[in-house]
């Protein structure tokens, strides 16, 4: 992913570099744009396992049965202002909640002692035809905003820079039903991330002018470096009484590459549609189906939560007015 990153970023470079550019434009924009997403599964690692005294296979759930790989709506508004070299923006998107869930039914005839793979394996008795079920979903929609100083390098390079933010909650919960009683495990994570980036949009394709119809190509990419502030808890009910209890947090140093390659056509000087292919790689995240490795034992108090790197990806199209 790194090299193709790099690569990217050198070819939009070499390829703006040659030609001229239209003026840009001076004044008021607006860009509003919607479309899917999807999340990358990621490292699959166990969650539960048949067997008790052989954990750490993963055969009944894993974090790949549950993860959050559909397709999600996604909306981004952006609103700047440029004069001369010199311009300001503000930016914000949302991904809407996702939700997974997968359930095991104990078809075996037999009770069965299963493998709660935490950072030790832990016993969960499950009678015969009984079941457990484990979803994982998003508490919020994943949200961020930033805003950006921008600068015009050459008629075809625009640096940009400044602060972002972005929020991510998500809870897993195992939860076993068992002759009328039942078990609820969950564990959640909350993460803040706060920063700041620098980038660089490119034409590679510009139009002879500012006001003639015609199609643009442009690319964009930045490197941002987040602190990462992570809550964990655990909750453990047992048929409507609490059994067990752990919170923790931590604060992580992580690197984010935001990028993209945009087609667009302006239709004029006032109105410009586009489409685009779009990523956001964040490093460490602290991801709810991956925390059962923050605990040793249903008995902790403690937790240290888990970080794995967090990757979205996704096709939007939208419309630019200009003012």
């Amino acid at each position: 992913m790194r090299k193709f990153l790099a690569c990217l970023f050198v070819l939009t470079v070499v390829l703006s570099l040659p030609a001229l550019a239209a003026e840009k434009h001076k004044g008021f924009y607006v860009d509003l744009s919607g479309g899917f997403l999807t999340q990358a599964a990621g490292t699959t690692v166990p969650l539960v396992s048949s067997d008790y005294y052989t954990p750490g296979t993963g055969d009944i759930f894993s974090t790949d049965t549950v993860a959050l790989k559909a397709l999600r709506l996604n909306g981004d508004l952006k609103a700047g202002y440029n004069w001369g070299k010199w311009g300001v923006e503000v930016r914000g998107f949302a991904l809407a909640k996702g939700n997974k869930a997968s359930t095991y039914t104990n078809d075996s005839g037999a009770w069965m002692y299963i493998s709660i793979d935490m950072a030790e394996a832990n016993g969960y008795g499950l009678p015969a035809d009984d079941t457990i079920t484990a979803t994982n979903k998003d508490d919020k929609a994943i949200w961020g905003v930033e805003a950006n100083g921008t600068y015009q390098l050459t008629p075809r390079i625009q640096l940009y820079a400044g602060p972002r933010y972005m929020s991510l909650s998500q809870s897993f919960e195992l939860y076993g039903y068992f002759d009328g009683d039942y078990e609820s495990d969950v564990w959640t994570a909350k993460n803040k991330l706060f920063g700041g980036q620098v980038g660089a949009n490119v034409d590679i394709l510009g139009q002879a002018d500012d006001a003639t119809p015609g199609w643009t190509l442009k690319g964009h990419g930045a490197f941002a470096l987040l602190s990462n502030s992570v809550d964990d808890d655990f909750l453990g009910i047992y048929t409507d009484s609490e059994w067990g209890e752990a919170t923790g947090s931590a604060h992580k140093l992580t690197p984010a590459v935001d990028a993209g390659l945009r087609g667009a056509y302006r239709l004029n000087r006032l109105l410009e549609f586009h489409v685009s292919y779009d990523l956001l790689w964040v490093a460490k995240v602290a991801q709810a189906e991956y925390q059962l490795g923050s605990m040793e034992y249903y008995s902790d108090t403690a937790m240290t939560p888990v970080f794995k790197s967090f990757f979205l990806h996704g096709i939007k199209a939208g419309v630019t007015l200009y003012f």
